[in-house]
């Protein structure tokens, strides 16, 4: 059976406060497992648990907080290159359907290398990018 949720303190509760309570479902976790393998995504329970002490420093606030100028300055490349508002449709009066959940992933992509590994994909840059073209086939 399945349920849906819509309140939003049922949600905090399932998703935040008792989330260890409320196991994902069976084609989640395996998709989760055969795109991530054994990572840090599909972990959950006691695993997850160990996993997320040790990771809780990376992930606050002032350790988010110096990546800013990052997340700036990938936002102000995607703004300022002609290429990339063209495919948008933002450089025309007109209105315009836009996949933003490809340009958010190529976008993601880029700014999670630069932040791990001070290195640019080019994801947003190139579209005959390998890593690109992998990944995208992956989804």
């Amino acid at each position: 059976e399945t349920l849906f949720v819509s309140d939003p303190k049922a949600l905090q509760h399932i998703l935040h406060t008792s989330r260890y309570h409320y196991p994902k479902i069976n084609g989640y976790r395996n998709d989760n497992h055969r795109i991530f393998g054994k990572s840090v995504v599909p972990v959950e329970g006691k695993a997850h648990q160990r996993q997320r002490k040790v990771l809780n420093h990376a992930f606050s606030i002032s350790e988010l907080k110096t990546f800013l100028p990052l997340f700036q300055r990938s936002t102000t490349r995607v703004n300022s290159n002609d290429k990339t508002m063209k495919a948008l449709g933002l450089n025309s009066s007109e209105y315009k359907v836009i996949d933003v959940l490809g340009w958010l992933f190529r976008f993601a992509l880029d700014v999670i290398r630069q932040a791990a590994f001070e290195n640019n994909f080019g994801a947003l840059d190139e579209d005959d990018n390998v890593l690109t073209q992998i990944l995208r086939h992956m989804k």
